[in-house]
């Protein structure tokens, strides 16, 4: 491993990549679902533009202002100053703008590449009548309809029937992360000088490689929450994510209501805690 992550970097100084991308994919068996008493959920339906694009309004003077890395690099003839930094703390002051006609039509629940997951209205109407807790359904937007119509812009793409959708806040408790949880650039650098760790703890890392182990002595009951770490970077409009989890009651939600645009992973309950 370490060998394969000395070349990456040789070449990566030379302006060559030894790999363009990455993925980890785990199968389990049905026995291993049926015992997990715990999962990360994932995403799989992404859209942009996310909602700062939209009109969405955050308040960043509170973010960590931390920064990993600072450059500007040449991109088609033109200098982009480019900053890396923490931005773990932001604040959304407004309610959820984004493009509703960009969201994946085929799911019921999807993210945009700044970390705001909405779910249908469909997925909505069925979670309030749950008795699952750990979250909250806010409003949600849609820039072509809601901004073109402030700004008197005949909106040609409204639909009568399109699809609503609603803000899914995670308002539990947040647990942290086990030292069992391997977190790194890539699964050949494990980033061992802490090139994406903030020093203040918000960011552990530019990316998640193992399953997820929390500390249970922080977790209250609850069927979804998130950790208290972040993972990623603020870049641009990009920003930090926490780890969503949740129980097999709300697993089992999701697979009942045939739920579209995630996927699991077995998550863990650290055993020393």
């Amino acid at each position: 491993m370490s060998a394969i992550r000395d070349i990456r970097r040789s070449l990566s100084k030379a302006g060559e990549s030894l790999f363009y991308g990455w993925s980890i994919s785990r199968e389990y068996e049905q026995h291993e679902i049926e015992q997990a008493e715990l999962f990360q959920l994932l995403m799989q339906a992404y859209f942009e533009p996310p909602g700062e694009d939209c009109g969405t309004i955050y308040d960043d003077s509170v973010a960590c202002q931390y920064v990993f890395h600072e450059g500007v690099p040449n991109v088609a003839g033109t200098d982009i100053h480019l900053v890396d930094s923490c931005g773990a703390g932001f604040r959304q002051l407004s309610e959820l703008f984004v493009d509703f006609s960009r969201i994946p039509k085929s799911a019921d629940i999807a993210c945009s590449i700044a970390n705001e997951v909405v779910v249908s209205e469909q997925l909505a109407s069925a979670l309030l009548e749950s008795a699952l807790t750990g979250f909250e359904l806010k409003p949600a937007h849609d820039w072509n309809t809601e901004v073109k119509r402030t700004l008197r812009v005949e909106n040609r793409v409204r639909r009568k029937h399109r699809q609503q959708w609603r803000q899914f806040v995670i308002t539990a408790p947040v647990v942290s992360i086990g030292s069992e949880t391997k977190v790194g650039i890539d699964p050949f650098d494990l980033d061992p000088n802490g090139q994406y760790r903030c020093p203040l703890g918000h960011v552990v890392g530019l990316n998640l490689l193992s399953e997820l182990v929390v500390l249970g002595s922080g977790y209250d009951g609850r069927d979804v929450f998130c950790t208290k770490e972040l993972f990623g970077v603020r870049r641009g409009l990009l920003r930090p994510r926490p780890a969503i989890l949740i129980r097999p009651k709300f697993f089992e939600f999701l697979r009942e209501h045939d739920a579209k645009g995630y996927r699991v992973e077995v998550a863990h309950f650290s055993e020393g805690n």
